[in-house]
């Protein structure tokens, strides 16, 4: 949980932040066709319109979303299931 004081410091910052909650192409490209098959609106996404690695990054969160779209999460305490 973010304390108000951080808060305060990121509601300060004077520069552009990458972002950092993005997900990688392949979701957000295959979002996109989902999008469009769909029907809705055309979408115009702007730069950066998904995520990249800039630091820390554990192989095991690759597999983690690779599970989740494939309909198989992790449990609480992060052992995957069925």
């Amino acid at each position: 949980m973010i304390s108000l004081r951080d808060a305060g410091v990121l509601q300060s910052m004077k520069g552009n932040m990458t972002p950092l909650a993005l997900p990688k192409r392949e979701y957000m490209e295959r979002a996109q066709k989902i999008w469009h098959e769909l029907g809705l609106p055309t979408l115009r996404p702007q730069s950066p319109w998904f995520g990249s690695v800039i630091g820390d990054w554990l192989p095991q969160w690759d597999e983690a979303a690779k599970r989740a779209v494939a309909g198989r999460g992790i449990n609480r305490y992060g052992r995957p299931t069925a």
